[in-house]
């Protein structure tokens, strides 16, 4: 679980977290890197990282994702 260091701005670590929960989402939804609708599942990602204002691990994010958060 990491912290933000600016609300909005992503660090290497949490760049590297968005990019692991990205690829795990398009392989489950067999989405082709480059589509249109992996490029609509990374805006909606990095919308919510930085919209979210709090703290967030993996799982949070994928559950977010689904719409489960």
């Amino acid at each position: 679980m990491t912290a933000p260091a600016t609300i909005g701005v992503a660090n290497h670590e949490e760049l590297a977290l968005l990019q692991q929960v990205f690829q795990r989402a398009c392989k489950e939804r067999a989405l082709a890197e480059g589509s249109v609708e992996a490029e609509a599942l990374s805006a909606r990602l990095m919308w919510l990282f930085q919209h979210s204002g709090a703290y967030f691990d993996e799982a949070t994010f994928e559950e977010m994702l689904r719409g489960e958060g």
